[in-house]
């Protein structure tokens, strides 16, 4: 039976991250991105992709701790919904401290992701970190695959942030 310092160290283990060349490629990939927000023209895209229990987790929370008092633009992390549309909302939470506000009735997707664009700029919002993103497509057609893809796009081009998607290797 384990007692709870030992729960502690293993913990503490499970959530420990180990910097090595892959990794510093990947983080140094990751703040550039972040920074170019500030830039104008395209923002691109990346895809962090592993079995599980590879480390992207860990990868992505050791970032986002590492970016979260400094001075450069914000990262939102945020782990995918059921739906694109709670999805989105749960972005405009994280972004907004949209928590103790209900979306009003009547807003349509168009109006949320509207104002989720008025919110990232607003915000200095420069990179948004979508973790198990693969949960988004999966079981999806390729109409409704393709109308999430441009609906993703549209924000990032619009409210000038990139966005990483992680996702775990699907065999």
């Amino acid at each position: 039976m384990m007692n709870k310092s030992h729960q502690h160290l293993l913990s503490q283990f499970n959530e420990c991250f180990v910097d090595f060349v892959p990794f510093e490629q990947l983080l140094q990939d990751l703040n550039r991105l972040r920074n170019q927000s500030q830039l104008s023209g395209f923002k691109a895209s990346m895809l962090i992709t592993g079995d599980t229990g590879s480390g992207k987790s860990a990868l992505i929370n050791h970032f986002y701790q590492q970016c979260k008092n400094d001075n450069n633009p914000t990262v939102i992390l945020t782990r995918v919904r059921p739906t694109l549309e709670e999805t989105l909302q749960q972005i405009l939470i994280d972004v907004d401290d949209f928590r103790r506000r209900k979306k009003p009735k009547g807003m349509s997707q168009f109006g949320l992701i509207e104002r989720l664009m008025d919110c990232i700029k607003a915000k200095d919002i420069g990179l948004i970190i979508i973790n198990e993103s693969q949960e988004l497509i999966e079981l999806k057609s390729e109409h409704q695959r393709r109308e999430i893809a441009n609906k993703l796009k549209m924000i990032s081009e619009e409210a000038s942030v990139s966005i990483v998607f992680c996702w775990y290797a699907m065999g």
